[in-house]
């Protein structure tokens, strides 16, 4: 059968939100590891803007230790059960708590200037950047200069890689169940 549990891994518009998508259709549960940094973004009345949920995420893993969001998603997926993709994984201390539980991490991809386009596409006040300040934030939590991200390292154990140069989701899904992909089974 499929496997149970799915870490996702990748930079900002890389289309990790349509893979997870497709595991839906699979019947797969998504727990995102930011959806607890959006709670306590609307319990301080904060806008949700990258800016703002990158800060109250270094500062819950400054006061909680860098592995507190996993935790707190393992937490959410014992009150579910059954088969769960993790979404907005993005310091390798998460990678290691959701390793221990057994999930089977996958890194997703797309160049600089489509991962750009994709998040002007999809217009929500999070994105709302010129290029340089996207280059500027996508730099920041891939190399870890923020302290609270380091999605290169978490790449790095990722055991599947899905480059996602499709231009369509019809596209995107049509890889990732023909031919069936190495992850299935």
């Amino acid at each position: 059968g499929l496997i149970s549990l799915i870490g996702l891994i990748g930079r900002n518009g890389s289309g990790k939100s349509a893979v997870c998508d497709w595991f839906k259709t699979q019947g797969y549960a998504i727990i995102s590891l930011s959806d607890e940094v959006r709670r306590v973004a609307r319990a301080q009345n904060k806008p949700e803007t990258r800016a703002v949920l990158t800060e109250i995420g270094t500062a819950l893993k400054a006061d909680h230790g860098p592995d507190i969001l996993a935790h707190r998603a393992l937490a959410h997926y014992k009150t579910l059960g059954g088969s769960v993709v993790f979404d907005s994984i993005r310091h390798p201390d998460e990678v290691r708590v959701l390793t221990q539980a057994g999930v089977l991490f996958i890194g997703v991809s797309a160049p600089l200037a489509q991962r750009y386009q994709r998040i002007k596409d999809r217009n929500n006040a999070r994105d709302n950047v010129d290029f340089e300040t996207f280059k500027a934030q996508d730099d920041q939590e891939f190399y870890g200069t923020s302290g609270g991200q380091h999605i290169q390292a978490c790449w790095d154990q990722c055991r599947y890689y899905i480059d996602n140069q499709y231009d369509s989701l019809d596209s995107l899904w049509a890889f990732m169940k023909e031919p069936v992909p190495r992850w299935i089974g």
